[in-house]
């Protein structure tokens, strides 16, 4: 289909006020999209200061996450869903949201595209048309003279989602030190059990997988060690 980057392209999913893209077929009869795994996933967390929403496609995940912590900052880096992002978040006092790609360093990233189904649109590691600005975290939230000072001093990052179709393990290699400062609740959606890295950065800094819900892989650091 042809692709467009004007006007609002975008549809509400039936019975809810959430917006996805004219092209997505994948969400229309989903208004309630993850909510068991979410509410799981709030039954773990004791901290609720800021949370991090990596692949935050329209905003389920986000819009929950806001009536919950202090602050949410979220990323989604496919342009067309990041619109439908941004009406979705309007008026919650609490979040930021970027229009970015996240990995292991900062740079171009590059995208491929699913228009029918928005939540498979993802960066990928060969060449495509669609290019995206990429961050790191550790930058991006850097306590001392980061891009963006997100966090102030007296703000912790509590929680972490990713869900980005494979490119996991490379958001936590541009997160380590964020991870390490902070020690928060880790969530990460495994499309792939067997091609899954993720324990190779995690596992040394004191993680354990304690729980999976739905495709949710959640660490949390383990004080034993």
């Amino acid at each position: 289909s042809q692709r467009t980057h004007t006007g609002s392209h975008m549809k509400k999913i039936q019975d809810s006020d959430i917006y996805i893209p004219d092209t997505c077929e994948a969400f229309v009869d989903k208004p309630l999209y993850e909510i068991e795994e979410y509410r799981k996933v709030l039954e773990l967390l004791d901290e609720f200061s800021v949370a991090i929403d990596v692949g935050a496609h329209v905003g389920f995940w986000s819009k929950r996450l806001c009536s919950n912590f202090e602050k949410v900052i979220a990323f989604e880096a496919v342009p067309d869903v990041y619109k439908c992002l941004d009406a979705n978040m309007a008026g919650l006092p609490n979040i930021e949201h970027h229009g970015l790609a996240i990995g292991p360093r900062f740079g171009s990233a590059d995208l491929l595209i699913d228009e029918e189904d928005s939540g498979a649109g993802k960066v990928v590691r060969q060449p495509t048309e669609d290019k995206i600005t990429q961050v790191c975290l550790d930058d991006f939230l850097a306590p001392e003279g980061g891009l963006d000072n997100d966090i102030s001093f007296e703000q912790s990052v509590d929680f972490i989602k990713i869900d980005v179709e494979g490119f996991e393990v490379y958001v936590l290699d541009g997160a380590c030190e964020i991870i390490k400062l902070y020690r928060p609740v880790v969530c990460i959606k495994v499309e792939h059990e067997d091609d899954d890295r993720t324990d190779d950065v995690l596992v040394p800094m004191g993680y354990s997988k304690t729980v999976t819900v739905g495709q949710y892989n959640i660490w949390m650091y383990d004080d034993k060690f």
